[in-house]
């Protein structure tokens, strides 16, 4: 489990700063560029089609050529991050904790998925209910308590998993990707290089209360690239009253709660200090 948590919490820190859904790995630098789908699948394969005819695709979805952008030669690999996007917003699985909470409650869906990108070919830009690997017609669940801007939760693998907004180009506030409007019940801070080692705890209700309220309002700049160094960061966990925990990177010298939440002084004193 920790091991899950400290891979994810590394790709937070460093691939979530990429609006990009995708990742794209040269293999060969002169090969010139070429492609593969996620899962393994080859740009030379027959394309994966999705169209509004297949059974599984829900009736309001917007047709699909079932294909993208084909770059030419074997250099580049195509892998897909574990997305939704929906209303503009971009939502990614998370993995702190594996799956939701059981006594997490669940309201109706939201939306349900159109295209699962990673099975088409080439490289696909991302519109409204694509995701990388939910398939077709797969529930987007609100979260009850919990606002389906920033969270909502879908069955994946198996096991029903968080989805949590990570760009939003609208976002002016933190409570625009946070939603901590009940407040929360624990802070856990640890170290920011093996996310192992226990920092600090917080469980002051005043001081719990003061750090929620100071995320929602936090400025936003999803925009502007932040300078990182390791030595600055922290992992810290969020725990709502109702258990609901995710896992961000925060950098101590700029105030910045991933991805691009700028907390104020007095914020970042709290974590500093548990006061």
């Amino acid at each position: 489990m920790e091991a899950v948590r400290r891979r994810e919490l590394t790709r937070e820190s460093q691939g979530r700063r990429s609006r990009a859904l995708i990742v794209l790995t040269v293999g060969a630098l002169l090969a010139g560029c070429g492609g593969s789908t996620g899962a393994g699948q080859r740009s030379s394969e027959k394309p994966s089609s999705v169209a509004s005819a297949d059974p599984a695709v829900p009736a309001d979805c917007p047709p699909s050529s079932g294909g993208g952008t084909q770059p030419s030669g074997p250099a580049v690999a195509v892998d897909y991050v574990n997305f939704v996007q929906l209303d503009g917003v971009s939502y990614l699985a998370s993995s702190w904790p594996d799956a939701l909470p059981a006594g997490i409650k669940l309201g109706p869906p939201v939306a349900t998925v159109c295209r699962e990108v990673s099975t088409l070919s080439g490289i696909v830009g991302p519109r409204d209910r694509d995701a990388g690997f939910l398939a077709p017609g797969t529930s987007l669940l609100r979260i009850d308590g919990h606002d389906s801007r920033v969270a909502i939760a879908a069955e994946f693998n198996g096991r029903m998993t968080l989805f949590e907004a990570d760009s939003n180009p609208t976002a002016r506030t933190g409570g625009e990707l946070f939603d901590y409007s009940s407040g929360l019940s624990r802070v856990r801070i640890l170290d920011g290089i093996s996310g192992t080692h226990l920092v600090r705890e917080l469980t002051d209700p005043e001081a719990l209360g003061d750090l929620a309220r100071a995320i929602m309002s936090a400025r936003v700049d999803q925009a502007t690239e932040q300078p990182h160094r390791d030595d600055d960061r922290w992992f810290v966990e969020l725990t709502t009253p109702d258990g609901l925990t995710t896992g961000r990177a925060f950098w101590r010298s700029t105030g910045e709660l991933s991805r691009g939440v700028f907390l104020d002084t007095a914020a970042v004193h709290v974590l500093e200090n548990g006061h």
